[in-house]
């Protein structure tokens, strides 16, 4: 089974300064891995090269696909789906209307708006406001619609920054039950979240940058065991 994803020495600069040094690391088809880091460690600038937002050096493949300096919209359509700090919705358009651009790659129409009508129904709080602009939502909801909106356009590999920012416990737990049912779907995981325990007892996996270099890697029991990783993220 070929990776879904596979980063060989990636780096990513701004001007002299060095974001992204040498990383390089593999999700496996239906994986969940997290990026566990302090602020300003990189994490986001990743992302971000991952999928066509930043210019990055080395070597980033989709199955034997390049996507190294692609832009985003060819990025996309490899199946690999951003949703960025800040949840990134259209805020002057409506929440149908949010959902609907999430399927701008897909040419069957019935089947979009089957899907469409299964997140109404899913999410009564979604389907209440649908007509309402995506900026009236709270935090959580726009979260919410965020993700679904990036899960429309059927991604093999969801990346993810910060979904917990933000948000009170219950939404953060409505946030990753929507997260755990499209990864029971066969979505692979790349997580970016502060919340590192919460992260590594979602994940399978998880790396620990620091000063934008993996420094940690392993599955995630070990990383939560780990006097190093508990001292500086967990609290402990």
């Amino acid at each position: 089974m070929k990776p879904i994803l596979t980063l060989d020495k990636v780096s990513v600069h701004y001007g002299k300064l060095h974001a992204v040094q040498q990383v390089s690391f593999v999700i496996q088809p239906g994986e969940r891995l997290c990026l566990i880091g302090a602020n300003g460690a990189g994490k986001t600038s990743l992302l971000k090269a991952i999928a066509g937002l930043l210019p990055a050096s080395g070597s980033m493949h989709t199955d034997s696909v390049a996507i190294t300096r692609k832009p985003p919209h060819f990025v996309a359509a490899q199946g690999i789906a951003l949703v960025p700090e800040g949840r990134g919705i259209f805020k002057q358009l409506s929440v149908l209307e949010n959902l609907q651009l999430g399927a701008w790659l897909r040419k069957d129409t019935a089947a979009v708006q089957t899907d469409i009508d299964n997140i109404l129904q899913q999410f009564p709080r979604l389907a209440e406001r649908r007509h309402q602009r995506g900026g009236q939502l709270s935090g959580g909801e726009q979260q919410l619609l965020a993700i679904q909106r990036a899960l429309l356009g059927k991604p093999r590999l969801l990346l993810l920054d910060e979904p917990s920012m933000g948000l009170a416990p219950v939404m953060v737990n409505a946030v990753f039950d929507s997260l755990e049912k499209a990864c029971r779907q066969g979505v692979a995981l790349l997580l970016v979240e502060q919340n590192a325990r919460l992260a590594l007892g979602f994940c399978q996996r998880g790396l620990v940058m620091e000063s934008g270099r993996i420094t940690l890697t392993g599955d995630s029991g070990s990383l939560l065991d780990n006097a190093q990783v508990q001292a500086a993220y967990l609290g402990l």
